[in-house]
């Protein structure tokens, strides 16, 4: 069976909604891209594992928001879509507002990844030591979160505009990465300052109550603040703190992302009681197969 995308073969939803007898599954699931793959994977077969078979999209905007459409008005069955929840949270309609459409708990799937405890036990091993690194990582994770959380409103703002169907083109605050506000010399940090020159460059294009009434519901949220801030933002950062860990102790450890996406695509190890991400995952995902 060709990947959708490929080739340039589209089937119609009829045949959509039957392809998960080709694999003698229940259910197909399409996620976004490739990187997607290892970490849905990885939850759904907590629950589900042999029932399903899993698609990518390559990571095609239209290709998606067609399929979660159709799944949404029924117009595919026995399809399962599972996404970044990216800021759909603060919009007045839920874009995914359908069992079958599974979201993730934070902004994106590096947000669940990359918790606490699996980036101190991924430094106690390349460290090579005892070394309990959860006090590092957390007060990284807040000092991160902290200065990062400046920008967060701006972001909200011009998600929620674009979904409403805005053209304007408006500045970018998290981008592809976080690498323009890196500190100079400590680049697993954010510099406040290139953060407060960056929000006084562009903060005239946005309404001041507009961005209360975001401020406001930013404080409502009863998540954590690390699962706000957008997943390819805190990625660098990542990666930035396990190379001055490691080379803190003499075992310098340079990682690529796809590298650091394959070890933390699931929990490095399994805890007594897991975390509240995947609890909602998980649970949503028992609904559908039971």
């Amino acid at each position: 069976m060709n990947n959708l995308c490929e080739n340039g073969l589209f089937h119609s939803n009829p045949a959509l909604s039957v392809t998960h007898e080709f694999y003698d599954k229940q259910y197909l699931i399409y996620v976004e891209g490739d990187d997607d793959i290892p970490f849905w994977d990885a939850i759904f077969s907590k629950v589900a594992a042999g029932k399903y078979e899993m698609e990518s999209l390559n990571g095609i905007t239209g290709e998606m928001k067609s399929r979660i459409r159709d799944v949404k008005n029924g117009e595919i069955t026995n399809v399962i879509i599972a996404c970044d929840k990216d800021y759909s949270s603060y919009l007045e309609e839920d874009p995914y507002d359908s069992p079958f459409i599974v979201t993730t708990y934070g902004h994106s799937i590096e947000n669940t990844m990359f918790c606490p405890r699996n980036i101190a036990i991924y430094l106690k091993r390349l460290s090579k030591s005892t070394v309990d690194y959860m006090d590092v990582v957390n007060d990284w994770y807040n000092d991160f979160c902290y200065r990062a959380s400046k920008l967060l409103p701006y972001e909200i703002a011009n998600y929620i505009n674009t979904k409403n169907g805005s053209t304007e083109e408006m500045p970018s605050f998290f981008g592809k990465n976080c690498c323009m506000f890196l500190d100079d010399l400590d680049k697993s940090k954010l510099d406040e300052d290139k953060i407060e020159k960056h929000i006084e460059s562009y903060k005239y294009k946005y309404d001041p109550e507009y961005l209360s009434e975001i401020e406001y519901k930013i404080k409502e949220d009863v998540r954590d603040r690390r699962f706000l801030i957008k997943g390819h933002f805190i990625t660098n950062g990542v990666m930035n703190l396990i190379f001055k860990e490691t080379q803190k102790v003499g075992r310098e450890t340079k990682i690529e992302r796809k590298q650091l996406y394959a070890t933390f695509c699931d929990c490095i190890t399994s805890c007594k009681e897991l975390c509240k991400d995947k609890r909602t995952l998980i649970e949503r995902i028992r609904n559908i197969f039971e």
